[in-house]
């Protein structure tokens, strides 16, 4: 009685054969490799179906091979939300699988491929990694106060912007204010970035030249996960510094002082001039003079115009004599 074994002469004779079930002595597939997207690439919501892109695996099998894909939320692959079988090799040394859904938003991907000729499978590529996020959408800000030619009081006005509309996760949000002499912005006299505000932002301008007229504008610096976002610029609009304040200054006083005896009466009373800034025209100094040091118990008060030389010097009526007077 003979006997023969079928299956094991199939085997041996024909590698292509379908009924192979296990590996095949002597046959390696290689790894791929994720070329893109990897790294933690950011793929703007919109931009897809998003394609997986890896190099061509090596075989030294007589049997075709397909690749194996999975996509997953976790660089583990406990969490598979995408699994693609019986992808055939495009013959070219780059294979593309687009994927057939929309993927979240916000959230980070981890693909990896295999390939496989169904008595041998090749080990994974190593895991790659893509994010797909929201971009920001930064509208222009609207410009609140000073506007339309309003005359300030002050050399630095505060500028206040009703803020912007942003759409998508902003990380930070700044906001930029220049002043500028003309209305191009050709010449920035004041610049200021700032953190934004709750509703509104304010900015205080650095110190401007009097009686001048001022363009403003402003935007928003947002920081997205595709870095910094310009926002477009707001329109322009107008302020102007009104006329320089006066301001008088303290004299001071140079004689007679410390007690000095004078040997005319009345003495000459002599003070350097105070920082006088602004328009002022002309300026009058007054003269107290009394018996106390503060001065309550006035004996007289006289006037004088101040002078341009720097000093100014003025003579009283006749004085109480051998008195100590407070002046």
């Amino acid at each position: 009685v003979g006997f023969f074994i079928v299956c094991d002469a199939e085997k041996s004779r024909n590698p292509l054969s379908p009924s192979i079930a296990g590996p095949i002595e002597g046959v390696t597939i290689s790894s791929p490799l994720g070329l893109k997207p990897t790294g933690g690439f950011l793929v703007r919501v919109g931009d897809q179906p998003v394609q997986l892109t890896f190099n061509q695996v090596t075989s030294n099998s007589e049997r075709p091979y397909w690749y194996e894909l999975e996509v997953s939320r976790d660089r583990a692959f406990a969490d598979v939300t995408h699994s693609a079988h019986d992808i055939p090799p495009s013959g070219t040394p780059t294979d593309i699988h687009e994927l057939d859904f929309m993927l979240d938003a916000d959230q980070m991907y981890y693909w990896r491929v295999r390939a496989l000729d169904g008595a041998n499978t090749g080990p994974y590529s190593t895991a790659a990694s893509f994010e797909v996020y929201t971009p920001l959408i930064v509208e222009k800000p609207t410009l609140a106060s000073p506007v339309g030619g309003a005359v300030t009081g002050t050399q630095q006005p505060a500028l206040v912007v009703n803020n912007a509309s942003i759409t998508g996760p902003a990380i930070s949000v700044m906001y930029q204010f220049e002043v500028s002499t003309d209305p191009n912005f050709g010449t920035t006299v004041s610049a200021i970035t700032i953190s934004a505000g709750g509703s509104t932002t304010t900015a205080t301008a650095a110190p401007l030249p009097w009686n001048t007229l001022y363009y403003w504008r402003s935007r928003v610096l947002a920081q997205g996960k595709e870095g910094q976002v310009e926002g477009p610029w707001s329109e322009e609009a107008t302020f102007q510094t009104g006329p320089q304040p006066v301001v008088l200054g303290v004299p001071t006083l140079v004689t007679p002082i410390n007690n000095a005896l004078t040997a005319t009466n009345p003495p000459a009373f002599t003070v350097s001039n105070g920082l006088v800034t602004g328009s002022a025209g002309s300026v009058t100094i007054f003269f107290h003079i009394g018996t106390d040091p503060s001065v309550e118990n006035v004996v007289t008060v006289f006037e004088a115009p101040q002078s341009s030389s720097g000093t100014t010097t003025a003579t009283s009526a006749s004085l109480p004599a051998n008195r100590t007077l407070y002046w």
